[in-house]
Formats: structure tokens, sequence, C-alpha cells
């Protein structure tokens, strides 16, 4: 388990309206001195009178003047150096408008505490995490010893995938946590995405280039309205939110349904002219992607098709770099496509665009197949 610093705001500590602790959290405060995290508690004020009753070795009252503003988070980090405290390992407790605040200004991971009064304030900002009594649990999706299954950087195409999303061949186990992870992005579970959006996010702050990115986007599903409702946009939010990104609008547009490669019966699925033929650049982002690094997540990374083309048409527009992430990777024939992209406009329809593609290489940790069992396997 790696270490974690939860940083809580008193708002979700304790209640105001009932003048008394919310019920399980000074337990989950005990329980959490055992799993290597420590607790501080920040806050504009002084030590209130309930403090002493839950202080200990590993949970500390800091009192920050504009604590909101987030300056005070480098100094803290600064401050614990011989410690080798990490950014990647501070995660922000909140429920109120300065927690947000805090939050995005200082580019931490925020976790909204759904038990707290004024919690809906905040609206859906940050990560919902259900009780106190579960907190013990948070920090088992917050762990990140492995963060990536798979990588490549090979060319500058740089691709990222979370899990092992096959079935064949696997142990019992793991063959679980994948089908329980296409479960969730079919179905949206809000406490089962929050799961496994912890896991991604604390995948993403553990990795140094996604410090660099500059635009979030997601890659369209086959039949996308272009609305942001789908539940790759969400996961895109959360990325969003967290590195303080502006720029909402979807970075693609499907302007033309597709056959799901997964729902195809023959036909060459290595073939990308179905998503050349109907994905283009938004163009509210005309003149904003030039010099940039983009990232860009989808759902799985099969033959790499979506990635292929989402780059392409990313270069095409000027962007510096391109990163992709997929939440889960199938199988061995991910291909790394190359577009001529000729006088098309990245932003408009695109009929043809010649390409070569070969096989992506990368490196796997299986290591990471032992996390994911431990977070979604049978019984987590």
């Amino acid at each position: 388990m790696s270490r974690k610093v939860l940083i809580f705001s008193p708002s979700v500590i304790w209640s105001d309206k009932d003048s008394d602790f919310y019920p399980g959290i000074s337990e989950a405060i005990e329980k959490l001195k055992v799993q290597d995290a420590y607790t501080v508690i920040a806050s504009n004020h002084s030590e209130p009178d309930w403090f002493p009753s839950i202080k200990g070795d590993r949970c500390q009252w800091i009192q920050v003047t504009g604590r909101q503003s987030g300056k005070w988070i480098p100094g803290l980090l600064a401050d614990n150096t011989d410690k080798g405290l990490l950014h990647s390992e501070l995660v922000i407790m909140g429920a109120c408008q300065e927690d947000m605040q805090m939050a995005t200004n200082s580019k931490s991971l925020l976790i909204r505490c759904e038990w707290a009064d004024g919690v809906s304030d905040m609206g859906q900002y940050g990560v919902g995490w259900e009780s106190t009594g579960s907190l013990p649990e948070l920090v088992k999706y917050l762990d990140d010893q492995v963060p990536w299954y798979f990588e490549s950087s090979a060319n500058d195409y740089v691709v990222f995938a979370l899990t092992n999303a096959g079935t064949y061949g696997v142990d019992s186990e793991t063959e679980s946590a994948a089908k329980r992870i296409r479960s969730i992005l079919k179905d949206g579970r809000s406490d089962s995405r929050n799961r496994l959006v912890l896991h991604m996010m604390s995948s993403i702050y553990k990795t140094d280039v996604f410090s660099d990115a500059d635009v979030f986007g997601y890659y369209p599903s086959s039949k996308s309205e272009n609305q942001g409702t789908e539940v790759m946009a969400g996961f895109c939010r959360f990325i969003r939110e967290n590195f303080k990104k502006r720029l909402k609008e979807p970075l693609f547009i499907r302007h033309k349904n597709a056959p799901s490669r997964h729902s195809q019966h023959g036909g060459n699925k290595e073939d990308p002219a179905v998503q050349v033929q109907t994905v283009h650049l938004n163009p509210t982002y005309r003149g904003k992607i030039r010099g940039r690094t983009i990232l860009v997540i989808d759902d799985y990374l099969t033959y790499g098709v979506s990635f292929g083309w989402a780059r392409a048409l990313l270069l095409a527009a000027g962007a510096k770099d391109v990163i992709c992430v997929a939440l889960g990777r199938f199988g061995s024939q991910a291909r790394e496509y190359t577009f001529a992209f000729g006088n098309n406009d990245p932003y408009q329809p695109v009929q043809h665009a010649p390409y070569t593609c070969k096989m992506m290489s990368g490196r796997l940790d299986d290591r990471a197949k032992l996390t994911l069992k431990e977070k979604f396997g049978p019984g987590s």
C-alpha cells in the first residue's frame, strides 16, 4: 500500500448543524492510521475545542489563512521533502466551495464527501464518496504502486492502458475484475464508476507526463450525439476539473453514426476508414490546439484505430504532443497508425486519408493485474 495524505476540511468532520462529529468519522480516522494514511485538517481558523479528541501522531491541524488559494500546498511538500512526500500522494477531502477552490488551484485530487452538510454547493466537482464508514476502503482505490498495465512511447506515439481488459487465458479473479469494469462502463453506476475514476486519477497523478497536458478530450462513441453525456465524457470531466482546464466542449465531433467495432462481424476491423469518415475536430477548438499537448481518453485499446485517427486530427491541427489513455487493453493487436493528411481540414468531415500502420510496441506490467484483482475482483 502506498502512502497517502488525506487533507480534510473541517466541514467534512464536524457538523455545525448538529454540533457533533459526523457519524463514523472518528472511527474512520483511527482506521486510516494503520493504513499508512496521514490525516491533515486544514482550516483558515485555529483549532476548535473538538480537535483534541481525534488528534494523534498521524492527525494534525494546520491553520492556513486563505487555504482556498492552494498556495500553501507547495510549502507543505517542501516541508516534507526529507520524507519524500509527492504531490500525487495528497488528496483533498471536501464539501464546500473553499475545498473545491483549494483542490483546483493546487491541481490536487478532490474527493466530494457526500455525507457532509452543504455538499450540494460543490455541484458535481470532485469524485463522490458515499460514507465515512468506507473511508479506509477509499485508500485501496487510491493505491497507485503500479499505475499502468501497458505503456508505449515509441516514436512519440504515447499510449497508456490502465487495465488488462482481456478475459481469454486469464485466471478467474482477473476475468471477474475485467468483466466488472466493462459493467461499470456500460451501466455507469456512480458508486462503482467513482472507484474506477479514483484508480484512473491516482495513476494519472503518479505519472509526470500528464502534468504537461493543456487540453483534455474523449473519443466519441459510435453513436455519439456530441452532447457530453457519454460515460467517457464523465471520466474526461474529472480529469479536466482536477487539472483546472476550462475548455469543456467535446474535442471531437461524431458527425455520422458508425458501427461499433465490437459488434462488427467480418470485415477488416483494422481499417480506419469508418473513423476517418465519421469523426473530425470540434470547430470550437480552432486555433486552440496549435502548440499544445493534448490528452485523449477512450474506453478500450484493441486495434488502435481510434487513437490513431484522433492523433492524426490533432497533429494536423498543430498539436505539439498527443497522449492517449485507455481504461483497458484487449489482446496484443494494437497498431500505430500514421496518416497522410494532405489538404484536409481536421475541423471538417474527411472522406479519405492514406495511412500506414505497424504493430504497437510497449511494456506490459503484469503486477498491475494484482492491483486490478485487489480493487475490482471478487469480494472487492
